[in-house]
């Protein structure tokens, strides 16, 4: 499953990036759902997976995922426009500091999996959004703690506390060895 927002028909949000079938949000409300597999579809596929190219103009093969395409800031430039669009954001791709901008701050790549590649030390990021449209980010830095368990720095110190894969502790134990929260 995959979630699309624009969030004020501003800021679009998405797992990938744009796609040469991308031709008004209305096409993303027109994927059939539910999506067993992305692939058969040619716009959800590119939603989940394509990347920007530096340098392109237009789109390409994404021959590094051997799926969907890379696209170039000209192409992004119209998807902007044709959409009424002041920004795309998207994960999918580690950037080493959690997160990387794109055509003159047109695309933000948000990656909040820091570690993500133990043995390179990447960040994490979040992205947040003020009610005026300004962005910012809290970034996420790991650290190696006592056995080399991983430790995060700042406002993420408890993150450890609770991190136990997929499971997360029931709301009331959080709030009561932190009533901060």
């Amino acid at each position: 499953m995959f979630v699309l927002d624009a969030a004020g028909n501003s800021i679009l949000c998405m797992h990938g990036g744009i796609s040469p079938k991308l031709t008004s949000l209305q096409d993303i409300l027109d994927i059939p759902k539910p999506i067993v597999d992305p692939n058969t579809n040619e716009l959800a596929g590119d939603l989940l997976w394509s990347d920007p190219m530096i340098g392109l103009k237009g789109y390409k093969p994404n021959s590094v995922r051997g799926v969907s395409v890379h696209f170039g800031e000209d192409v992004l430039e119209e998807v902007l426009e044709k959409l009424d669009l002041r920004m795309i954001v998207r994960g999918h791709q580690m950037m080493m500091n959690g997160f990387n901008f794109f055509h003159s701050q047109k695309l933000v790549t948000v990656f909040t999996a820091a570690s993500y590649y133990p043995e390179k030390a990447n960040r994490g990021a979040v992205l947040y959004v003020s009610a005026d449209f300004r962005v910012g980010f809290k970034i996420l830095v790991p650290q190696k703690g006592e056995g080399g368990k991983k430790v995060f720095r700042g406002d993420h110190e408890m993150s450890n506390d609770y991190d136990d894969g997929h499971v997360r502790k029931a709301d009331e134990e959080l709030k009561q060895s932190n009533p901060d929260i």
